[in-house]
């Protein structure tokens, strides 16, 4: 889905989830493609999806790229991390809050994936369950 009016990925700093537990902040991925995820552990769809993203972080982490998972859970960050560390997730991963995915627009369904640019301009939003070959021709578009 294309957006009608692209704009710049809201600013956030967000408890890590996973491995490292650092805090996970937008600053930190400026200058490169970015994938920004928003998922939970209870929703199918989320869950079926997390193996295309490990793959897109595998294939482009030496490319300038990203992938960033925020969970939606509202459970122990815990209980999170250890299903994280299960899945084998690659890219990291932090705990959300509803004023993060305000900011992002509207999510609507989860998952809601948003595509930014190297410029930090969110231009494209993947409402649901989205292909890995929908997204990997769209981060090989931006990674050229």
């Amino acid at each position: 889905m294309l957006l009608a009016a692209e704009k710049n990925m809201p600013v956030f700093s967000l408890p890590g989830l996973g491995a490292s537990e650092a805090m996970v902040r937008s600053d930190d991925f400026n200058g490169k493609v970015v994938l920004v995820n928003f998922w939970a552990t209870w929703c199918p769809p989320c869950r079926r999806e997390i193996p295309s993203l490990v793959r897109l972080q595998e294939e482009n982490s030496d490319k300038g790229f990203t992938v960033i998972g925020i969970s939606m859970d509202k459970s122990a960050s815990d209980k999170v991390s250890q299903f994280v560390e299960k899945m084998g997730v690659n890219y990291p991963m932090a705990l959300g809050s509803n004023e993060v995915a305000r900011s992002f627009g509207a999510l609507g369904t989860i998952p809601s994936t948003f595509l930014v640019d190297a410029s930090g301009m969110i231009v494209k939003k993947y409402p649901g369950y989205t292909t890995y070959e929908k997204m990997a021709e769209d981060v090989k578009d931006l990674l050229k």
